[in-house]
């Protein structure tokens, strides 16, 4: 989450800035997936995420779970 905050204008947090908005949550997915499986998010479906935003978020989540560098 740290990345997504630093680096774009993301709503990670819902309404109640305690449970996470449908873009935090598919970010926490997306992050769990790549890590688990060491493989690229990317081939994940959007979730019904906006596809720019589901694009930024899977770079996102390899950035950080793969260790890729200059994302």
């Amino acid at each position: 989450f740290a990345e997504a905050i630093e680096t774009t204008s993301l709503k990670l947090w819902g309404s109640d800035n305690a449970h996470t908005s449908e873009q935090g949550a598919y970010l926490a997915v997306c992050t769990m997936f790549a890590t688990i499986f060491k493989t690229s998010s990317k081939q994940l479906g959007d979730n019904g995420i906006d596809k720019t935003e589901a694009e930024i978020i899977k770079e996102i989540s390899d950035r950080v779970s793969l260790n890729i560098i200059g994302g």
